[in-house]
């Protein structure tokens, strides 16, 4: 996550970047448990609207990643 914020401060337009942001919260927020897996499935989706503000083109791979995160929120898709 630091190496993507550090790419993300050299190229702050790639969404790209950003894209990856949200998978590795994502990512956090699977292997994590109680309020530590909440609170990485928010940042995935406040990273992922960040990414498509960016990069619209990657709306669909972004719409999977929420609604992943949205699922281990308890949230329906």
């Amino acid at each position: 996550l630091a190496a993507v914020d550090q790419a993300q401060r050299l190229i702050p337009s790639s969404g790209q970047t950003r894209q990856i942001r949200a998978e590795l919260f994502l990512v956090r927020a699977q292997a994590s448990t109680g309020a530590g897996r909440g609170r990485a499935a928010r940042q995935a989706l406040a990273a992922a609207d960040d990414a498509e503000a960016a990069n619209p083109n990657i709306k669909a791979e972004l719409d999977a990643l929420r609604a992943q995160a949205s699922a281990l929120l308890g949230r329906p898709t």
